[in-house]
């Protein structure tokens, strides 16, 4: 949505993504996909929102961090999967590098102070 322009679009869904992360481990299909989108998700809303969404699930990302600089996945039903790739994209968001990662972000979505607090 926010490559495409819908400004409307990209702050509800992104807004929505910073407050769901108290349900990152869930999903019909297991948890993969919300591991990997939702802090990405949360990010559109501007850096303040993506602190403190990552402070939110930091408990998580230690818990999958292994001794090999790898990390791990808790979901058997993938196979030998890992969350190393969504994990360093997460880890890849304060650069803006990539346009997943915010490059060329839409800055007049973002939220400060406490609209920021009041999203997560």
């Amino acid at each position: 949505m926010a490559l495409m322009g819908n400004s409307k679009g990209a702050a509800f869904f992104s807004q929505m993504a910073a407050t769901s992360y108290d349900g990152i481990e869930t999903g019909h299909t297991g948890h993969f996909f919300n591991v990997m989108w939702t802090p990405l998700g949360a990010n559109l809303s501007g850096p303040e929102v993506t602190q403190q969404f990552a402070k939110k699930t930091r408990w998580l990302n230690t818990l999958y961090r292994a001794w090999n600089r790898s990390f791990t996945f808790d979901g058997g039903e993938y196979g030998k999967s890992s969350s190393t790739g969504s994990t360093l994209l997460t880890h890849c968001l304060p650069r803006k590098a990539l346009y997943i990662t915010g490059k060329d972000a839409d800055e007049s979505i973002w939220l400060t102070g406490q609209a920021a607090t009041d999203a997560v």
